[in-house]
């Protein structure tokens, strides 16, 4: 028998302009269970845009949870100099300024 498979890739993004603000905001989702991402963006057009802002949503153990007492995970600030690099099952905020 033979199987079809379908690939769909692990890292999904979507770019805001705020032209007004003159910044851009990436949204990005590593869905990998298992391998963090480097994340390689061209941003064709703002060339001189410069990450400022990175803001991750990461829990190792998947089946935490937040409740009213505790909030076990929060949006956490990454560090902004060198790659990028999206963690493993993690949710990613990043403003760039142009």
């Amino acid at each position: 028998t033979t199987t079809d498979r379908f690939e769909a890739p692990y890292v999904s993004v979507s770019v805001i302009n705020n032209e007004e603000k003159r910044e851009l905001t990436v949204f990005a989702v590593n869905r990998s269970l298992e391998e963090d991402a480097e994340l390689d963006i061209d941003l064709q057009g703002f060339e001189n845009a410069v990450l400022n802002q990175h803001v991750e949503l990461y829990c190792d153990d998947l089946k935490q949870t937040n409740s009213a007492e505790t909030e076990a995970i929060s949006p956490t600030e990454r560090d902004v100099s060198g790659d990028v690099v999206l963690r493993k099952h993690s949710w990613n905020m990043l403003m760039y300024k142009y």
